[in-house]
């Protein structure tokens, strides 16, 4: 059996072959920088981002984060940034 899922006028939006990403959590982040885990990223193929939440110039140090296993780490930030993660 084919899932397939349109819109009003018909087009597919979502089917078998889509990837549907679950945000698990977001926190503001640690300026120094850090990491934590969380069991359910042992759920899908994990990921995590850092957004900065004030303005910043191309000079800037900005936060990077990556997941591996069941363990997100992010790095020093020079600006105030917000770290979301999930699966998918």
């Amino acid at each position: 059996m084919w899932i397939e899922v349109r819109d009003e006028l018909n087009r597919i939006v979502m089917d078998g072959d889509t990837r549907v990403s679950r945000c698990l959590g977001v926190i503001d982040c640690n300026p120094a920088g850090g990491s934590f885990t969380d069991p359910n990223l042992a759920q899908g193929t994990g990921w995590a981002v850092a957004i900065p939440i004030e303005a910043y110039s191309g000079w800037d140090v900005l936060a990077t984060a990556k997941v591996q296993g069941t363990t997100v780490t992010y790095t020093y930030s020079k600006k105030r940034c917000r770290l979301l993660w999930g699966t998918y």
